[in-house]
């Protein structure tokens, strides 16, 4: 089963909220460690795709796998640099770079990269329809946010990748090469999080149908007018249950095949039975917290800002280290 992220609501003062997703500092051990150990694998030739998306996506991750053991060699060498050195004095400086990074761009890039569960809890004074309004916002901020800046600083290492190949702590050019791995990372946070709101979206519009259907049933002679949204989404030929059906679909067939390779069985292929699985649960899940209520005092920070010691009893009550 794939470990649950826990995402933070926390507010900090008036209409500035704070997204944290658990495992930041692991996930980037988890991702260096990932890259010192795979960079033995070969991955596969982008001319073996089967078309011009799969070939673009085989690219990418070629490149994705070299800019990242540059960084984390790089990293390596500033963070044991000896006192005083330039090396060490670079080191100095990312960190305090690092510690200005917009916090929702943390807050994506500690989210999976892929489709997983994910558990948002938040202070019982705010209602769960307000917190997924406001996630979904950040999702489609945070979309447009890094796509254009992933772009921009691509263009700004291109005239830079000459001095690669110079004995110097090229300092700007590895910066700038984080800085695209960051917003490449933060953009497949945004898209995972876009996925699992469309699935929560899904979920709640076959829920919403089934009542429908049962209101009708009950009321023997109802009709919804034609035109309105009910009778639109009732209808079997909507696009609406298209959409629905064919998610749906995806999931299961998903679901299946992460069961086959956690049992290493060939079993019966997904598509023989699509509808003999009920559709799984929602990726992302919802969950107000009494005890986070009482340490952030949500009608406080309206106007107080968020004191320390209340964020060191968030923290302790989490088991944040």
């Amino acid at each position: 089963m794939e470990p649950t992220t826990r995402v933070l609501l926390l507010p900090i003062f008036r209409r500035h909220w704070l997204w944290h997703a658990e495992g930041g500092a692991a996930a980037a051990a988890a991702a260096a460690a990932d890259v010192q150990g795979k960079a033995g694998q070969a991955l596969r030739n982008w001319r073996e795709g089967r078309n011009l998306e799969e070939k673009v996506q085989l690219l990418g991750q070629r490149a994705n796998r070299w800019v990242q053991r540059r960084l984390w060699t790089e990293w390596h060498k500033l963070e044991t640099a000896s006192e005083g050195t330039l090396r060490n004095r670079g080191y100095r400086m990312a960190q305090a770079v690092l510690a200005r990074e917009d916090p929702r761009e943390t807050f994506l890039k500690n989210l999976p990269s892929k489709p997983a569960p994910v558990e948002v809890i938040y202070p019982t004074a705010y209602k769960e329809r307000m917190v997924r309004r406001q996630l979904r916002h950040v999702a489609a901020d945070g979309r447009r946010r890094h796509t254009m800046r992933l772009v921009w600083w691509m263009l700004a290492m291109v005239p830079q990748l000459p001095l690669m190949l110079t004995p110097l702590p090229n300092i700007t050019v590895y910066y700038t090469g984080y800085r695209i791995y960051s917003h490449f990372r933060a953009l497949q946070g945004t898209k995972a999080l876009e996925q699992n709101l469309e699935q929560l979206n899904s979920k709640q519009l076959r829920d919403l149908r089934d009542q429908l259907l049962i209101y009708q049933e009950r009321h023997s002679g109802f009709q919804f007018r034609p035109g309105e949204w009910p009778a639109k989404l009732i209808r079997k030929e909507h696009r609406y249950l298209d959409m629905l059906e064919k998610m749906a679909r995806m999931e299961r067939l998903r679901e299946l095949q992460r069961q086959r390779e956690q049992d290493g069985e060939a079993g019966e292929s997904p598509l023989a039975q699509p509808h003999a699985q009920r559709a799984p649960a929602p990726l992302l899940t919802f969950t107000p917290s009494v005890e986070l209520n009482e340490l952030v005092r949500p009608m406080d920070r309206l106007h107080v800002p968020l004191g320390d010691e209340a964020a060191v009893a968030v923290g302790k009550l989490f088991h944040y280290t």
